[in-house]
């Protein structure tokens, strides 16, 4: 976090020739070149702390406390606009913080936006949203009570298990996954299981297809079917002909709805670099537990009919928290990841072993603490075989009301839910795209199966229903005094779905670059 003095005594110099410039402007282009002239001191510690001079400038702009700190100094707010707009049709007002252009100019102005009346009124409402995300996660997190539910009823079928198969498993272990790995579960959410054998985690699919059909086999889901009922466990049922055989169960004692698998261990990987997401910002496991929460309320998140999984819009979540405000983000890329100020020693680092899960590689940075300063910093857990942890410089002090209406806004608008998206390469374009995913509507690239689309399930009809659920959250969030639980359960409904017939993806032709200089791959719509 770059200190408040420091910038402003930066920004002072672009300050002093906007001030004789007679239209009140510098351009940024040419005061970052006189400052690389003469070889600037401030200009090499910007480029050492942030990716470049135009990031340091967005930061300046919409750090509230660097702004305010240059108003009262100078007694001038600033603002940046596009050269060829200014030059064309003058100044018009508009706020250009959330822009990006490929040739800005710094333009003072009279008043201080944040202190203005409109921006203070939307302030105290992203405030009391905030407040809110903040109390309905804590009041709806598993209680101590269902945690050791969960653990009485992992002991269970472990003992089953160990008693049944011990002989035939040199080892073995039970991972739970899913929202309980990830913590964004609450006491009334499923426990999903996966058996863990190290010997099979890695098998072809011709030998776990073998061992599912062995009478005896663990895979077998008929054969841990019978076992489980014996052991007593309520309304169970085998599910042998899915991707991945599960078995369903309730456990009798804590009342659990659980399901269990012996195929495939990938979800706990996918599930623990979530929950890695989570532990970096204090804002990210409100943010996700909310947008699970709205779309399981509106009806948006079952993947058999047409829209997205859960998981898929955890990751969409966590995509939009990597790229929130261009270049100062929320939360790094664990999978490729930089810093500017530290580097990851990689002794007791998952990004430093090659480690395999269903036979995809499995890596990402499991060291990283963001530090931002602020009150949304959390402090890093002590780290396993003592490694080191790794320091990320967190830029982005907006509140988590803020970021919640503007993901809605973000997510109301087709080219960004038909942009091909992925944590893993984060804003880069992803390498070798199969060619299938140009037919999908939506396309969210799983992290460690590069060549599985996660939201292959949604169709054009499903896109539709989720531009429209956003839309209107976006809009009964900012229009009226409705609070986040009351929209999800308010009975208003969004806007016709037909409307979106018009602006929905029916033909992917090409692959666009991105504007901000990022390249990503996007779908162009055929307007009718």
């Amino acid at each position: 976090m770059l200190p408040i003095d420091y910038c402003v005594d930066v920004l002072e110099g672009l300050y002093q020739q906007a001030r004789y410039d007679p239209d009140g402007c510098v351009r940024l282009w040419d005061y970052e070149l006189e400052l690389r002239m003469d070889l600037s001191p401030e200009l090499e510690e910007i480029e050492s702390r942030c990716c470049g001079f135009t990031c340091f400038m967005y930061y300046c702009l919409r750090t509230e406390h660097v702004y305010n700190a240059f108003y009262e100094q100078f007694g001038h707010g600033f603002v940046f606009v596009e050269n060829e707009d200014f030059q064309r049709n003058g100044f018009d007002g508009h706020d250009c913080s959330g822009c990006r252009y490929e040739d800005p100019l710094f333009l003072l102005v009279d008043h201080n936006r944040f202190y203005s009346p409109e921006n203070q009124k939307k302030k105290m409402a992203s405030l009391r949203l905030e407040k809110e995300l903040f109390k309905f996660y804590e009041d709806n997190a598993m209680t101590q009570k269902t945690i050791r539910d969960r653990n009485i009823v992992i002991n269970k079928v472990y003992d089953m298990i160990d008693s049944v198969w011990g002989d035939y498993l040199p080892s073995f272990s039970v991972e739970f996954f899913g929202s309980t790995r990830t913590g964004l579960a609450s006491d009334g959410s499923d426990l999903d299981l996966a058996i863990v054998i190290p010997q099979y985690v890695n098998a072809s699919h011709e030998t776990l297809k073998a061992l599912k059909n062995m009478h005896n086999s663990i895979h077998n889901m008929h054969c841990l079917a019978a076992r489980l009922r014996e052991m007593g466990m309520m309304n169970v049922e085998a599910i042998q002909g899915a991707r991945v055989p599960i078995c369903k169960f309730v456990d009798p004692e804590t009342g659990l709805q659980c399901d269990i698998n012996a195929a495939s261990s990938l979800g706990v990987e996918n599930s623990q670099l979530i929950d890695e997401y989570r532990k970096l910002d204090s804002r990210v496991g409100p943010f996700l537990y909310a947008l699970k929460y709205f779309v399981k309320k509106r009806k948006i998140n079952d993947n058999q009919r047409g829209t997205l999984s859960s998981y898929a819009y955890c990751l969409l979540g966590i995509y939009y928290l990597m790229n929130h405000n261009h270049d100062s983000c929320i939360v790094p890329n664990l999978q490729e990841f930089r810093s500017n100020s530290d580097e990851c020693p990689r002794h007791g680092c998952k990004i430093g072993i090659t480690h395999f899960r269903d036979r995809e590689e499995v890596r990402y940075h499991d060291c990283i603490e963001v530090i931002s300063g602020s009150k949304y910093q959390v402090k890093k857990e002590s780290r396993r075989h003592g490694g080191a942890v790794t320091q990320w410089d967190g830029f982005c002090l907006d509140n988590l009301g803020k970021i919640m209406l503007e993901f809605f806004k973000w997510a109301s608008k087709i080219d960004n839910l038909t942009t091909h998206m992925s944590i893993r390469y984060s804003g880069m374009n992803i390498p070798d795209v199969p060619s299938k995913w140009f037919k999908k509507s939506m396309v969210i690239q799983d992290p460690f199966i590069l060549s599985k689309n996660v939201a292959s399930s949604c169709s054009e009809q499903g896109l539709n229903r989720i531009l429209a659920e956003f839309q209107r959250a976006a809009r009964l969030l900012e229009e009226t005094d409705m609070t986040f639980v009351d929209m999800c359960n308010s009975r208003a409904e969004p806007a016709s779905y037909s409307q979106f017939s018009n602006t929905a993806v029916e033909m992917p032709i090409r692959v666009a670059k991105h504007r901000n200089k990022k390249n990503m791959n996007r779908f162009r719509h055929r307007m009718q």
